[in-house]
């Protein structure tokens, strides 16, 4: 049952990853513009496909898994939601933000974890 102190920096990782594919910045110097925008679809396949690997390397139970990987989908659904509003205020979003995302996306792992009783 150990397993979710490994998952929850996987999952707050990959909510940066989702958070950087194509969306823009606010300012035109600054740090977020090394990531933000900048991400392929290479990227964020193989960002994908390594969260996976992980969660199942990890995961022997079969609903633990599809919980997992369902909560992969519903992230970057949120993410993507999340940014679209973020940016609809400051015009993009920076590296705040995205610390933000990763915070809030593991808490509602958490939440959701301990809801289900998984």
């Amino acid at each position: 049952m150990l397993y979710p102190i490994v998952i929850v920096p996987v999952v707050g990782r990959l909510s940066i990853v989702f958070a950087c594919y194509k969306n823009t910045t606010p300012r035109e110097k600054g740090m977020g513009n090394i990531f933000i925008g900048k991400t392929t679809n290479y990227q964020l396949l193989m960002s994908i496909i390594q969260s996976i690997l992980i969660i199942a390397f990890l995961i022997l139970d079969t609903y633990e898994l599809i919980f997992n990987i369902l909560f992969i989908f519903i992230l970057w659904i949120f993410v993507r939601l999340f940014t679209r509003y973020i940016t609809s205020k400051i015009d993009g979003i920076t590296g705040d933000t995205r610390m933000l995302l990763r915070n809030i996306s593991t808490f509602i792992f958490n939440f959701l974890y301990l809801a289900l009783n998984i």
